[in-house]
């Protein structure tokens, strides 16, 4: 704005609010050249840049979940691998825990049965 475009503002602003309203507003005004406000092309433009963004992180945000997912199946299986050879480990301690205290007590029936 030139300098006549400040003082016809003033006049038109003056005629308005009056002299004081006038003051009032214009000291509320940031001191910027008009040129760095945003017009509404530049705020539908940030709106649209926006958009993409969020477009694109929600993209990732799916490839992310995706990812999460087979690892938490591969974790799964894993588990149960682990917890299956556990089992089986732990079957066979008890397998041959019965069958050495079934030995030791038919030695000891056989033994007592001798005795007699």
């Amino acid at each position: 704005m030139t300098t006549d475009d400040d003082r016809r503002l003033r006049e038109i602003l003056d005629d308005r609010l009056g002299p004081d309203g006038t003051d009032l507003l214009l000291t509320r005004l940031p001191e910027r050249p008009v040129s760095d406000f945003a017009t509404r092309d530049d705020v539908q433009a940030m709106a649209m840049v926006l958009r993409g963004e969020m477009a694109e992180l929600r993209g990732e945000m799916a490839e992310l979940r995706g990812e999460l997912r087979g690892e938490m199946a591969d974790l799964r299986s894993e588990l149960r691998t682990e917890l299956a050879a556990g089992f089986v480990a732990q079957q066979r301690v008890m397998v041959t825990t019965s069958l050495a205290s079934t030995v030791g007590t038919a030695t000891l029936v056989l033994a007592a049965v001798g005795l007699t």
